[in-house]
Parts: structure tokens; sequence; C-alpha cells
């Protein structure tokens, strides 16, 4: 017991009480030495946990735009589906502008949003002044709406926003599917557009490649997401060769188009 208590004393003596700590619970009451951590270590830590981060975020940020991207497709996919339930129906493409109401009101069937179309009724009558019927008109509808735009839900007349706008040459006029002539894997529906467009509203898109000149645009990096007549979904670049693009944006012209 006498030389443990020699042991401790000379410790206590000759270990400084900024680089050690004592842990009461050692065998025999020795104290357990715990260095601490340096001003130079810490530093060094701090630098690592900082790259960590700076690797981190980026990833984040990519997997969050990705994941946007992925909705948007699908949101396009039932767009396309809906294009092709209504062509079922009716034997013809929604008419873009029929009773002042652009091509997504006639959608709406297609896209669960039955109770809204009901109220509408835009094949019945023609469409009210927008101030008359903007708490209908108002309403932010997922499937119209990409994710990079969900900060703008609404448009400046207060009106649910359309992320995708038709083809022109497609929805403004009375088109029986017989009428495209091209391959409808090869013909552009809608596409994404940054337009200040409402989904109760008319309006089509030229056939111009995506980007800042153009009525098709998107906030996906390099260029933008289309769906084509056959309910399929694809990333067009903003570097697609225009001619192309115009061939794919005709229904009838017989061109053929390259891969993009």
């Amino acid at each position: 017991m006498m030389d443990c208590l020699v042991e401790i004393k000379r410790v206590v003596n000759h270990v400084s009480p900024h680089r050690a700590g004592f842990h009461r619970g050692s065998a025999c009451g020795q104290p357990i030495l715990r260095r601490a951590m340096t001003l130079v270590e810490l530093l060094v830590v701090i630098a690592i946990i900082g790259t960590l981060m700076g690797l981190l975020i980026p990833a984040v940020r990519a997997a969050r735009a990705s994941s946007k991207g992925v909705t948007c497709k699908n949101n396009l996919r039932q767009i396309g589906i809906g294009l092709e339930e209504h062509l079922g129906h009716l034997g013809r493409y929604p008419v873009d502008g029929k009773n002042g109401y652009g091509a997504c009101a006639f959608l709406l069937p297609y896209v669960e949003q039955q109770a809204l179309y009901a109220q509408l009724k835009p094949t019945e009558s023609e469409r009210p002044a927008i101030a008359s019927n903007a708490s209908l008109g108002g309403t932010a509808i997922a499937t119209f709406l990409c994710p990079t735009m969900e900060s703008r839900r609404q448009t400046v007349l207060k009106l649910g926003r359309a992320s995708y706008l038709g083809n022109r040459d497609l929805f403004p006029w009375n088109l029986p599917q017989t009428v495209i002539r091209d391959s409808k894997s090869e013909t552009i529906a809608m596409g994404e557009t940054l337009a200040e467009q409402a989904w109760i509203l008319p309006g089509t898109a030229e056939a111009i490649p995506p980007g800042d000149d153009s009525t098709f645009g998107s906030r996906h990096p390099g260029g933008a997401n289309f769906v084509f007549c056959d309910a399929s979904v694809r990333f067009i670049s903003e570097n697609i060769d225009p001619v192309t693009f115009l061939a794919l944006c005709t229904t009838n012209g017989g061109e053929p188009t390259v891969e993009r």
C-alpha cells in the first residue's frame, strides 16, 4: 500500500495538469493519464471535417438534382399516358385554346384531377374571366410542375403554373392519331418550359431547341426533358442540331432524325 501511495505522489509531482487528467476508477487508486488535444491537433481535425464537408455538399446537391430530374420525367410520363388515354377515348389530341383553355386542362381527368375537371367543364363552355375562376385556376398541380420550379408554384396572375408546354405543331389543331405520319416515338408532344405559363391557359412552344432563346427550357443543366407521342420521355441537349429538333417537332414532315 505504501508503494502505491509513493507512486501516486511521484506522478502528481511530475505530470502537468494541462497535459493530463485523472480517472478515479483505476485499480488500487492509481491515476490513468489522459493526454489533452493540442491546438495543432484541433486545427487538423477541423481541416479534415471541412474537407469532408466540401466533398459531401456537392454530392448531396447532385443527388437532389438527380431526384428532381427523375420526378420531372415521371411527371412527363404521366402526361404522356394521359395523352394516350385522351386519344383512345376521344380519337384525337386535346385542342389547346378550345373554349379558352390550355391543353393541360383537358388532361385533368387523366392525372387524378377528376373533381377539378368536373368543376371547370372545359369542353362544355368558354373559360370565364381569370378573376372569376382564380380559386380553381390557382390550384398548383404537382404533375404539371417540375420540382425545380417548386418555389414558383403560381404565375404572376396567381394561376397554377405549368412547367410543360405542348408542341405547336400538335396541339392547336383537332388532330386525330392518323395525322402523325412520322413515328410517334420521334414526334415531341410536350416539353419543359421556363415561360410564365399557367396550366389553365392556352400556350404552345415553337420548334426551337431548349435554351434561353426558346419557349422550351428548364433549370436542369444542359437541356430539358420532353415526352414524345408514344409516352416515352427523353432528355434533349440544348446543343442539339436545330434542324434535327425541328424534325422531332413536326407530325408529318417525314424527315429522318438522328440519335440525340
